[in-house]
């Protein structure tokens, strides 16, 4: 299974968001060859769920995920949660939006038991995706022995008031992918 993370500029650089799904699409098709493949993460990208308006790069995402076989899963019955990036203002007012997005292959969606839009943001404007899939079994060959790591002194503001629970929510949720081989979850 080839899961890729997405980071895709603002929905306004075009350019870049052509320049970026050519290598998504490009890996994508590779390793569709030999399993599933899974693409999420924030594709900065508007394709008109929760009232928002489909914007250039919206179109394009939804134009490859067709082009490559993908289901978008946000805006499903299998989706839990609504929008996945929230703005806050100083006035006390709130944007939400959903460019935060989950797609799977036609091959795994009967393996797919559903996506959450996580509602605890841990201090990020964006909210974490999680997606659970059953029945997969591992590849042959050796078992990798589990282990974490977590470098902590590269992320900007690890050490800011208000974040230090920040890493005890990322290690709970990422052990929680330490389960039974019937049950695997990825999350971004």
């Amino acid at each position: 299974m080839f899961i890729g993370e997405c980071y895709f500029p603002h929905s306004t650089n075009v350019r870049k968001h052509r320049l970026g799904w050519i290598e998504v699409s490009y890996r994508a098709r590779e390793y569709a060859e030999v399993g599933h493949v899974v693409l999420m993460g924030d594709f900065n990208a508007h394709v008109g769920l929760h009232g928002d308006t489909t914007d250039a790069a919206g179109r394009m995402l939804l134009r490859h995920a067709k082009e490559l076989n993908l289901r978008v899963l946000n805006g499903t019955d299998l989706c839990e949660g609504n929008s996945t990036r929230i703005m806050e203002f100083k006035d006390g007012t709130a944007t939400s939006t959903t460019i935060d997005f989950v797609m799977v292959s036609e091959s795994l969606m009967p393996n797919v038991c559903g996506m959450v839009v996580v509602a605890d943001r841990m201090g990020s404007d964006h909210c974490m995706t999680t997606l659970k899939v059953e029945g997969l079994q591992p590849a042959p060959g050796p078992t990798p022995e589990l282990r974490e790591a977590w470098r902590m002194e590269n992320i900007p503001h690890h050490k800011a008031e208000g974040y230090e629970g920040l890493v005890k929510s990322f290690q709970s949720v990422f052990r929680g992918w330490q389960r039974p081989p019937r049950q695997l979850y990825w999350g971004w």
